[in-house]
């Protein structure tokens, strides 16, 4: 028996996506019919952060211009950090793809996100590949309507990297702010989080870097510990998410002598816990008949 039959990747402190076994699993979930880009539009990068030839940026996996999260860092953070039956909130719940990775995984998710034509595509998609239970959707500003959800065990959430895609024009939108007010209400969205979070529960949130007007890192990652902290919740992990690296190879070299920048194929998954006893949980790989198996993991076990 292997790390990835009981946890799907090692838990180690580097997760990464190039491994066949990873882009196995991803294709599983592709074929259940995910696409996870439902309800963004095809190019959201602002003119000021361009990222040419459908690089790798954003949360988790870019199409051309538009992130998409990765359904098995979704599988895996829900599987390692959340029990059985839990329930999910998520902040910046934007495209689909956690709220169906959690309803197959039989946990309940609420996912909030400011724009209503997001969160009806969120809905849609979700309504054709629902688990054992229904992911819900709300509109509105986290900040306000987090507070009125019932307690939960996880946390997990893709926040906007500050103005690197922009979503709506609502100045509610994380993605329309300054640096200065997006801490602020980057800060208020976790402290709500926190407020409703269990003893003991955890909060993954994937996050990267973007860069200001001058080209230096804002440093997300550093900001969400702080809010964290301010929240309440303690640094519990750290783990870098290595992407594929795609066409990355052939621009760094052209984007090095132009600017000294490196270019970026990871981002960060930031756990915080709120203080309590943390619960066991049971390895992810557990008997035959767990829906999870069944829909996405037998085919690629058979295969391995």
């Amino acid at each position: 028996m292997s790390l990835r039959d009981d946890f799907i990747a090692p838990p180690l402190s580097v997760l990464d996506s190039r491994q066949g076994y990873w882009r196995e699993r991803k294709a599983a979930w592709r074929a259940m019919g995910l696409a996870g880009g439902d309800g963004r539009p095809d190019e959201l990068l602002a003119d000021s952060h361009p990222i040419p030839d459908g690089a790798v940026s954003g949360c988790s996996t870019m199409m051309p211009t538009t992130s998409i999260f990765d359904p098995v860092l979704a599988q895996l953070l829900i599987e390692w950090f959340c029990p059985p039956g839990g329930d999910i909130i998520d902040p910046f719940a934007g495209g689909p793809t956690r709220g169906v990775v959690a309803s197959v995984l039989g946990r309940r998710y609420t996912g909030i996100d400011i724009s209503g034509e997001q969160v009806d595509a969120d809905v849609e998609e979700a309504q054709s590949l629902r688990g054992e239970y229904e992911p819900r959707y709300l509109v509105g500003d986290s900040a306000q309507l987090v507070p009125q959800l019932d307690e939960c065990d996880m946390v997990l959430t893709c926040p906007p990297y500050y103005g690197l895609e922009r979503y709506t024009d609502d100045p509610r939108d994380l993605s329309t702010m300054t640096p200065e007010a997006f801490a602020r209400s980057y800060a208020d969205v976790l402290a709500a989080c926190s407020g409703r979070m269990r003893p003991g529960a955890l909060a993954a949130l994937v996050v990267g870097d973007a860069r200001d007007g001058h080209g230096d890192y804002l440093d997300l990652p550093g900001l969400t510990v702080d809010c964290g902290r301010r929240a309440g919740l303690t640094l519990y992990n750290r783990m870098t998410y290595i992407q594929p690296y795609g066409t990355a190879p052939l621009r760094c070299a052209r984007t090095f002598r132009a600017s000294q920048k490196v270019t970026s194929v990871s981002e960060m998954v930031i756990v915080l816990r709120k203080p309590g006893e943390v619960r066991r949980i049971p390895a992810p790989m557990r008997e035959p008949g767990d829906v999870c198996e069944q829909m996405v993991i037998d085919d690629i076990m058979r295969q391995a």
